[in-house]
């Protein structure tokens, strides 16, 4: 805690988006994060010898949700 005193940031989050104050923009930063952190996760468990079905699966069930 600061003393109590509110502090301003630059990003609100509202209905699971977040958007830049002040402005009407989309912060889409966040969503993006999530989507290359699951797929780095998946990738690295399907190893080197992956089935490509099988990866791209995963990937539209665990990371295309991310980017909604």
């Amino acid at each position: 805690m600061n003393g109590g005193k509110l502090e301003w940031g630059h990003i609100m989050k509202y209905l699971g988006g977040y958007f830049q104050v002040n402005s009407c923009r989309i912060d889409i930063k966040q969503q993006i994060r999530k989507f290359y952190g699951n797929f780095n996760n998946i990738m690295s468990v399907l190893g080197i010898g992956r089935n490509e079905m099988a990866a791209v699966h995963l990937v539209n069930c665990y990371c295309v949700p991310n980017l909604c």
